[in-house]
């Protein structure tokens, strides 16, 4: 692909810059209809066409263009957001281009979120010298020093957070970044990407004979002056370091209480997931489920994810739970229930105000509204398969930190009342 950093000015090059350009261009669309699943993506299409549609007014009219026309083009910017897509990997990108506000309700666009929403990308263009320029209060009127842009990501993270812990924020320069600039952004808290350079003569040279520079931007030299040597003994720190990869990034964030749906109490107990798939059932509300458990296992799936973890129910959810199981449940069911109640801590009811606040609808029930608001008062994640109510709250401008699973039913008594033929072991395995 062409570098337009590298663009020089021979006019009879241009043309030929321009074609490879287009074909650059023609390419990055193509890159983005393979990955039409990502949320978002169309956003970043409709600017490569954007940029198609300027390249393609000025290969048709040459004359007056130069190198300054083609440097002005976003190109640059949009490929890296494409680079940084395969590089991180389109299956864990959540959403390209994607609009959050803070608690003051300013729109902040952020490129690129994945790992589950856990990491929020910001791509740098701008050469490295140039934002060494600018941070130090040296560059042109109008240009906005990148740590304006560091304090309003930090902001909106923390207005936003993901299972009650604030997103990472990835920092990734294109052109590379001054290792002073890096060590600040680090110190804040910000993950650089992208090779760290040294600053070069002439913005040193420059830098030296400018007797003004921004208060602003004078307090946070200062403040990194003081702290250079605790920044170069933290440069191989894990928590900054450049080689931070996705796996480390997700278990920083991995939430240390489940709050238990009664849901997922129902899917830990049924005999449906202790063997019962096995059989054969009699209804097709019954049937269904147990197609999907010969598929996958849904119990060891819930394990996993509760393992090291603190789990807690609400009393309503214990009551319904109980309810439920001395009614439907079988013996065996009921046996699970109790050795299940020996690892939860049941705590009173108790909503957040903001879960307080939900009004009641056909998916949004009394009880139900208890057991999720009790799980976001204690900042748990709560572990359920009532994605409708999931949703709803969210309409209703409340989203819960969940764990979303399939669901089971308690099927022990309809075995007992209806006993049907197992699969035999090959029939199992088709």
């Amino acid at each position: 692909m062409t570098d337009l950093r590298t663009t020089n000015n021979d006019d009879a090059n241009i043309i030929i810059i321009l074609d490879t350009l287009l074909n650059d261009v023609r390419l990055c669309i193509e890159k983005c209809r393979t990955y039409n699943k990502i949320p978002g993506i169309g956003k970043l299409e409709r600017k490569f066409r954007a940029e198609d549609r300027f390249l393609k007014r000025l290969r048709a009219d040459t004359t007056d263009v130069n190198v300054n026309h083609l440097k002005s083009s976003n190109l640059t910017h949009l490929r890296a957001v494409l680079e940084q897509i395969e590089e991180i990997g389109p299956e864990n990108v959540n959403g390209v281009l994607v609009p959050f506000k803070d608690n003051r309700s300013q729109l902040l666009i952020c490129e690129l979120v994945y790992n589950e929403g856990r990491a929020w990308m910001k791509v740098i263009a701008r050469n490295a010298q140039a934002l060494h320029l600018i941070w130090k209060g040296n560059g042109h009127y109008g240009q906005r020093s990148i740590l304006i842009s560091m304090r309003q990501y930090l902001d909106t993270a923390r207005s936003n957070e993901i299972h009650y812990q604030t997103p990472d924020i990835v920092f990734y320069f294109v052109q590379g970044v001054t290792e002073p600039l890096a060590n600040l952004l680090k110190k804040h808290g910000i993950i650089v990407k992208g090779s760290i350079v040294e600053v070069n003569e002439d913005v040193e040279k420059r830098l030296q004979i400018v007797d003004d520079v921004s208060s602003n931007d004078s307090d946070e030299e200062s403040e990194s002056e003081t702290d250079d040597d605790d920044d170069d003994d933290n440069n191989n720190d894990d928590e900054v370091n450049n080689n931070n990869n996705d796996t480390e990034l997700m278990l920083s964030h991995e939430p240390s209480k489940i709050n238990l749906d009664v849901s997922t109490l129902i899917c830990l107990v049924s005999e449906l997931t202790h063997g019962g798939h096995i059989y054969r059932y009699p209804s097709k509300w019954l049937e269904v489920p147990a197609e999907l458990e010969r598929a996958e296992r849904l119990a060891p799936k819930l394990e996993n994810y509760m393992k090291g973890k603190e789990l807690f129910i609400c009393q309503t959810a214990f009551e319904e739970f109980n309810s439920i199981i001395n009614t439907v449940g079988g013996p065996n069911e009921k046996k699970r229930a109790e050795e299940l109640f020996k690892r939860l801590t049941i705590v009173p009811d108790c909503l957040s105000e903001r879960s307080a606040v939900l009004q009641a609808s056909v998916k949004i029930k009394p009880r139900t509204k208890i057991i999720f608001g009790t799980g976001d008062h204690l900042r748990a994640v709560t572990m359920t398969a009532n994605r409708g109510f999931v949703r709803a709250a969210a309409q209703q401008g409340v989203p819960f930190a969940v764990y979303l699973h399939e669901s089971r039913a308690l099927t022990e008594q309809q075995l007992q009342c209806n006993p049907l033929p197992l699969f035999t072991q090959s029939e199992e395995n088709v």
